[in-house]
């Protein structure tokens, strides 16, 4: 007897063993997966062990044809194989159903007929079958997907146990060590080598030989490819084939129909690799509607938010950028950075009786000064933060020259290190101008390792994380957002960045309606689409508390902040002492405050306005 190999589909099926609530049991796959070997070793649970194979056994067929009394059909599988069929004591199991849909209907009726009974089937290319029925076994019939043996049941079968318990049990905080590592690697390889289908595995767990197991591959790719032949009706086996011999080539990307060998139209394509997957290979494709539907978000975002942050500038054609080396990605920061800086520079030239510059006039300056730069200070690779410094330094090259100031006389400790070295090892050679620059203000190359110069502050950071009770994160990712973006990341757990955020959105939205408004115009009409929450007291007023106790401090809440209907937007400290909660109306969104922290209101002053949805 062959030597099972554990699989990890074992549990489960032991679990719907016990299950006093289990139904029939569909066990599906792909071919060669290891559907009829699981079950058998399910079987040996068993006191009994009934294997009904409809492709062996044809004549079979008759005793479910044009019957539902399943448990005359048990006690004539009973007669013919001599095997007792004894509930809770036989596993009885129906393989190769797909050669009878009388078979497959049967299902049903064990579980409503004979429930205590355990049945379970498999059949290759099943899935082709119960495609071409109108519906099967809703609610009735139970399934379970085998796969080819992860890497994890690899290691199992190749008697690594220990390496397979050290690789689970390693962590961020467990790290796995460098010995295992190099093991791990080595098996890795050779499950690459060997593949997941169970009898390839079986043969190199026997023999050690990859030509042989190899063997047994291509065997199975063969048996596939005459598989093909069967539904001639609806593909052609030979695109079949050529689209199988594709899915491999194209494994790990999107599927392209196109690179399917031979002069096929894509819909023929389609075709055959949705019989592909119906016969249990994966293939990687796009989904539209979820494609669509993210495009929708996309768009949503894109006018909800991004849109206000989008200068029309920015859509001057890129091809610009290829001549200084500027990466596009750059565009957004460059053209934010230069707005502020033309009104800088316009107006040191209207003091000097100058023409102003345009925005496209001062773009254009900018990139040629880029390209001076650049090989200046040494071609530095033109990617974050390198590419900024470079911009940075060019841009406050064409202020400083206005000023009469010359070239190189802004530049922070951030330029000048990368620079000197302290970044790592400029690819270039750093103008004569910039080393004897550097000279003069008492700045020292270098070329020692970049790391050395850097403070290992990670445990101080860790403290941090600790102290606030944050979770470091899967490989402590958190842990490096706070190292890498500390101000950023506190902000961002504090709230305090939703609230920067939402205010700052709040007026690019009034700026930009203010752009075709007068403000009396802009007020009425951003009130026109809120509703005013009134003061129902005269008082002072308090907002969200922060803490416990009277001395805790209040805050006002950002703008943006939602609110739904019977909320407390804020409290009234009544002359008699006695704090009035004041509703959020019917809820929304709050875009305007009109009553700071401590001021006093009279009944029936607005207090702020809170915007509902609107369709």
């Amino acid at each position: 007897m062959d030597k099972y190999l554990a699989r990890s589909i074992d549990q489960a099926l032991q679990e719907w063993k016990d299950n006093p609530r289990r139904k029939p049991l569909l066990v599906r796959g792909a071919r060669q997966v290891g559907k009829s070997s699981t079950i058998r070793h399910l079987g040996n649970s068993f006191k009994y062990f009934l294997e009904v194979n409809v492709e062996r056994n044809p004549e079979v067929m008759e005793f479910f044809k044009g019957s539902r009394d399943v448990k005359s059909i048990a006690a004539k599988l009973f007669d013919f194989f001599n095997v007792p069929v004894v509930p809770g004591e036989t596993l009885l199991f129906l393989d190769e159903i797909q050669k009878s849909e009388d078979v497959i209907h049967s299902l049903w009726f064990f579980k409503e007929d004979y429930p205590e009974l355990h049945v379970v089937a498999a059949g290759s290319l099943l899935e082709f079958a119960l495609k071409d029925l109108s519906s099967f076994g809703v609610g009735r019939v139970s399934s379970l997907f085998v796969y080819p043996m992860s890497f994890d049941e690899f290691l199992m079968a190749t008697g690594q146990e220990g390496l397979l318990r050290t690789k689970r049990n390693c962590s961020p905080l467990n790290p796995l060590p460098e010995a295992f590592y190099a093991k791990l690697v080595e098996a890795f390889r050779s499950y690459m080598l060997v593949g997941g289908m169970p009898e390839a595995v079986a043969t190199y767990t026997e023999t050690g030989s990859y030509r042989y197991s190899s063997d047994i591959v291509n065997e199975i790719i063969q048996g596939y490819q005459d598989d093909f032949a069967k539904y001639g009706a609806k593909a052609n086996p030979l695109l079949l084939r050529q689209t199988l011999i594709s899915v491999a080539h194209q494994a790990g990307a999107k599927f392209v129909y196109s690179r399917v060998e031979g002069q096929y139209r894509s819909a023929e394509v389609k075709v055959a690799l949705e019989m592909l997957k119906d016969a249990g290979f994966q293939v990687k494709e796009i989904n539209m509607e979820a494609y669509m539907e993210t495009r929708t978000l996309i768009q949503e975002m894109y006018d909800d938010f991004l849109g206000y942050y989008i200068p029309k500038l920015n859509h001057i054609n890129n091809s610009l950028l290829v001549k200084p080396g500027l990466p596009g990605g750059m565009m957004g920061s460059m053209m934010a950075d230069l707005g502020g800086m033309r009104t800088t520079i316009n107006n040191v030239r209207k003091k000097n009786g100058l023409e102003e510059f345009s925005m496209d006039d001062l773009l254009i300056k900018l990139f040629d000064e880029v390209e001076y730069v650049w090989p200046r200070v040494g071609y530095p690779p033109l990617v974050t933060p390198f590419s900024q410094y470079v911009k940075n330094i060019a841009l406050m090259n064409l202020l400083t020259l206005e000023q009469g100031k010359g070239r190189f006389v802004m530049m922070d400790d951030s330029m000048w290190g990368m620079i000197l070295g302290k970044s790592g090892k400029i690819p270039g050679t750093i103008d004569p101008e910039l080393v004897e620059l550097a000279k003069k203000q008492g700045r020292e190359f270098t070329d020692v390792d970049a790391h050395t110069l850097l403070t290992d502050a990670l445990d101080d950071f860790r403290k941090e994380m600790a102290e606030n009770g944050w979770e470091c994160g899967q490989d402590d990712e958190e842990l490096f957002e706070l190292a890498m973006h500390p101000e950023q990341y506190r902000n961002y757990k504090s709230g305090q960045a939703k609230k920067n955020f939402l205010a700052d959105l709040q007026k690019l939205k009034d700026a930009k309606l203010g752009a075709n408004l007068s403000p009396e115009q802009l007020s009425a009409y951003k009130h026109a689409k809120a509703d005013a929450v009134v003061a129902p007291v005269k008082g002072d007023i308090y907002w969200e508390f922060s803490g416990e106790g009277e001395c805790a401090p209040t805050v006002e809440p950002f703008i943006g902040k939602e609110y739904k209907e019977g909320d407390v937007l804020c409290y009234i400290q009544a002359p008699w002492g006695e704090f009035v909660e004041v509703p959020a109306a019917l809820g929304g969104k709050l875009v305007e405050i009109n009553a700071k922290r401590g001021s006093k209101v009279q009944k029936g002053d607005v207090i702020a306005y809170i915007e509902r949805e609107h369709e």
